[in-house]
């Protein structure tokens, strides 16, 4: 395959995401990702010492770009919009959602525990800002974001149609909302956990 230009680290992050993303660890050695997206192994080796090195740099990239891509999203005070709104982000950014998703697993032990697990409470920020600071949130927004997530892992590479979508996102916030806004008390007895209104 003939080598072609890329002009910027950004390019290089974005495409070394959408390899990472379709093939996750197996397929990231720093020759193979250097031949999938068509520059020398050198010019990696120029930036990046190592390919544990390129992937993080990736992760924090993607990350980051991904909070800057939801600060742009429409504001709206109507939470069940605003789910709704969430949803089709990161059904919208499948790609950027599994590549994280690989990275994690795969460098799980790099992440500290914390109060509610080990993903980085960070992951969960756009679910956050829709419940805002309750007792309960951040083990809410964990389990939204998990939810929502792993259809994007079943989807990903294929993007539903545009109807497929409207339909996946519509019943998504229908199942999530109650549970993010109603008062829910969990009870928990030997039988197993049940879930009541209160």
């Amino acid at each position: 395959m003939p080598t072609k230009k890329i002009a910027s680290k950004e390019e290089i992050l974005i495409n070394v995401r959408r390899v990472f993303a379709l093939s996750g660890p197996e397929g990231a050695s720093m020759r193979s990702l250097a031949k999938e997206v068509g520059i020398s192994p050198s010019v990696f080796y120029h930036y990046y010492s190592d390919r544990d090195s390129l992937l993080l740099e990736m992760f924090n990239f993607t990350t980051k770009q991904l909070g800057l891509a939801r600060k742009n999203l429409p504001p709206t005070e109507d939470k069940k919009e605003l789910l709704r709104q969430r949803v089709d982000f990161q059904i919208e950014h499948m790609e950027e959602i599994v590549a994280i998703m690989k990275y994690f697993l795969h460098f799980k032990n790099n992440f500290p525990k914390n109060k509610s697990g080990y993903v980085p409470e960070t992951a969960c920020t756009h679910m956050l800002e829709i419940l805002g600071d309750t007792k309960d949130s951040m083990q809410k927004a964990k389990v939204m974001t998990h939810a929502v997530n792993g259809f994007a892992l079943e989807y990903f590479p294929n993007m539903p149609t545009n109807s497929e979508r409207e339909e996946l996102v519509d019943y998504v916030t229908e199942f999530l909302y109650p549970g993010a806004f109603e008062n829910l008390k969990i009870d928990d007895n030997r039988k197993g956990v049940k879930i009541k209104t209160k």
